[in-house]
């Protein structure tokens, strides 16, 4: 059964007043096989956390939330929320913003986090993470599975969190380290990959995914688990098995197909602030 679990920063809701549609309308509306009552008692988990209501045309910042996109188009989004004012920078600070949110939110909440950082922007919102659960007394280490990353604003993050003093290991060179400090952790979060991922993962990069598989704790996938295309939903071999997955704005193929979807885990959608108008595209 898919789990949707619906977050945004920006409309309130008490929990009492969601409104849960029948598996038959939330089939037919949002593509999803099942949306069930009963999973109104999961949602007191994250009572923290605004939560939108489940309901045809219900508004998610001016727009349905659940709508599905492609890599491509969400690309083409984030490129029109940059030209709107909504800078790259500011959008991987609400991505980071709502991961560690969220884990904050668990019950108990999250006391100690390894993260799993590749070389891209998806590793930018493990870095902001990793800051912000630092900041709430969270004990983290962030793990670099494919040396330093490559892009400006994930280099901008990860000069942060080395200036708080947040261990960070190179996990090729440091592996009997990092598996150490994953056997201390409540939660891993993988920040490697994101939508980026197509094809077969490298050798080198199943060693870090089976690590991170076989910790036996909880794993929050950003955007996507590593492994899976999000486009298609082909699942590489050593593929990451997320407890949750967090979409950020929009839900991407891979979150609703049969083959990807034990490897997603509960669908997380959260807002990270992008106008109804940057969608556009889709309409």
């Amino acid at each position: 059964m898919i789990q949707l679990f619906l977050c945004g920063i920006f409309k309130k809701k008490p929990l009492d007043d969601l409104d849960i549609v029948s598996a038959a309308k939330a089939e037919h509306t949002y593509g999803a096989r099942t949306v069930a009552k009963q999973q109104l008692k999961d949602y007191t988990k994250y009572k923290d956390f605004t939560v939108l209501p489940l309901r045809a045309g219900g508004g998610y910042h001016g727009r349905d939330f659940m709508k599905t996109v492609t890599v491509s188009q969400m690309k083409q989004i984030e490129k029109n929320a940059a030209e709107s004012g909504l800078s790259y920078t500011q959008m991987m600070e609400n991505a980071g913003a709502r991961a560690a949110d969220f884990l904050l939110a668990q019950t108990p909440p999250a006391r100690s986090a390894v993260v799993f950082a590749g070389k891209g922007n998806n590793a930018g919102d493990g870095f902001v993470a990793a800051r912000l659960l630092k900041k709430a007394g969270c004990e983290v280490t962030v793990v670099l599975t494919d040396g330093l990353p490559q892009t400006a604003d994930t280099c901008r993050n990860l000069e942060k969190i080395q200036a708080m003093g947040i261990p960070v290991f190179d996990f090729l060179e440091e592996t009997a380290a990092v598996t150490a400090q994953l056997k201390n952790a409540c939660v891993a979060v993988d920040a490697i990959y994101g939508t980026g991922f197509h094809g077969a993962l490298r050798q080198s990069m199943r060693l870090v995914t089976e690590v991170l598989n076989a910790g036996g704790r909880s794993i929050l996938a950003l955007d996507m688990p590593s492994g899976v295309s999000a486009d298609t939903g082909e699942v590489s071999p050593g593929a990451v098995r997320a407890t949750w997955t967090m979409a950020f704005d929009s839900l991407k193929p891979a979150h609703l197909l049969e083959k990807s979807i034990p490897f997603c885990g509960e669908i997380v959608p959260v807002d990270i602030g992008i106008p109804a108008e940057c969608h556009e595209i889709l309409e």
